[in-house]
Order: structure tokens, then C-alpha cells, then sequence
């Protein structure tokens, strides 16, 4: 009976561990061949400088600093771009020229999992937002960038995970603002995060949902 339970038990163990593999392989996301080629439109293919940034549990991320040609200011303000679910930084090209014109350096990063980044066990929004974390703290070092004036943009999951960054009174730029602002207590969930930011942007929300 001793012998029946232990093989039972081992039995139940190695179905929890397929169970584990087969939910951390659908948290994969695909990955999709970068058109670096084509280039952001306007902007000098001579001005994208490739970067391999130090990323998470030691794993490397890959990015694409666009430095603007003739900065308003120095030292320039920075903006770092997240691509959402299974795409890569490739596919934010079109957000870099505005930028580049307000005189902002764009920082194009690839999640882990994704593009030319390192792969790991699996990606969900809070390892994206980790990612961020990761791409922001080696942007903030770079010679010319005002560390004290960073921004975050993100689509889909990039966006929820800059917001999830952005949930501990780190000091972020408004979309649509030229106004910096510090949260000074951390939000304790996005629709709050979303309530604070609106507020200070002169557009309150009427009402913002629950995110479940």
C-alpha cells in the first residue's frame, strides 16, 4: 500500500509539472522578425545607435537609442518606448519622429521574449514592467540625458506595464503635458494611477472603471 501511495503521489507530482511547462510555454509570446530596415520615417539611419542593456535575472535586453539631431536642450530629455504582446521595438517606429521634433532622445526597447532580447521562462505585463525598470535605470546613466526628465510610453501590455512602473511615486511625465509631476503617495491600483494623472492634465475622468 506504502509502495501504491508513493507511485500515486509521484504520478501526481510529474502531471503538476507538465501542467507548470504547459502554462509557462502558453505565456510565451511569439516572437516577430524586427524591419529595422526600413527605419523611423525622417529621422537619419546614422542617428540609431544599437544597444545591449544589462535586463533582469541576468538576462540582456536589446535596444535602439535615437539621439535627436539638433537637441533644444542639453542635457536632452528621454522618452523610453514598450511595444506590447508579441510584437518588438521595431513596430514603435512611427512614434519616434514627434518625438525626435520635440527634442526628446527615444529609447526603443525589446521586452524579454521578444524581438532580439534574451528569451526567459515566460512574460507576462509585470516582467514587462520590469523590463522597463531595467531600460529606464541604464538610460537615466547615458552621457547627455537629463536622468531627472524621462518619460514612458507603452502600447497594450507596454502600457499597463509602464503604468504598473510608474505605481510607486516615481516621477513621470504626463502624455500630452510638458508638466512633470510626483505622485506623493503610490497609487494603490491602475484606475487610481489613471485618476491622479487626469487630474493634474486638467481632464478628470467621470468614471474609470475596475481593471479585472
Amino acid at each position: 500500500m506504502i509502495v501504491e501511495a508513493g507511485a500515486t503521489l509521484a504520478g501526481m507530482l510529474a502531471i503538476r509539472k507538465l501542467a507548470h511547462h504547459a502554462i509557462l510555454r502558453g505565456l510565451r509570446a511569439p516572437r516577430l522578425p524586427h524591419e529595422l530596415d526600413l527605419g523611423p520615417p525622417g529621422v537619419a539611419a546614422g542617428s540609431v545607435r544599437e544597444q545591449r542593456i544589462p535586463g533582469p535575472r541576468g538576462k540582456t535586453l536589446a535596444g535602439w537609442l535615437l539621439l535627436p539631431a539638433e537637441p533644444l536642450e542639453r542635457p536632452v530629455p528621454a522618452a523610453m518606448v514598450m511595444h506590447g504582446w508579441g510584437a518588438n521595438a521595431s513596430m514603435m517606429w512611427p512614434v519616434v519622429p514627434p518625438l525626435h521634433q520635440a527634442g526628446f532622445a527615444v529609447l526603443l526597447l525589446d521586452a524579454r521574449c521578444h524581438g532580439r532580447s534574451d528569451d526567459d521562462s515566460f512574460s507576462s505585463m509585470p516582467r514587462f514592467a520590469e523590463d522597463i525598470a531595467a531600460g529606464l535605470d541604464w538610460l537615466k546613466r547615458q552621457p547627455g540625458i537629463a536622468a531627472d526628465r524621462l518619460a514612458v510610453l507603452g502600447h497594450s501590455v507596454g502600457a499597463a506595464a509602464a503604468l504598473l512602473h510608474c505605481d510607486d511615486g516615481r516621477r513621470v511625465m504626463l502624455p500630452g503635458s510638458s508638466h512633470w509631476i510626483q505622485q506623493e503617495q503610490p497609487a494603490r491600483s491602475a484606475s487610481e494611477l489613471i485618476r491622479h494623472f487626469s487630474v493634474h492634465a486638467g481632464d478628470a475622468p467621470k468614471s474609470v472603471g475596475r481593471l479585472s
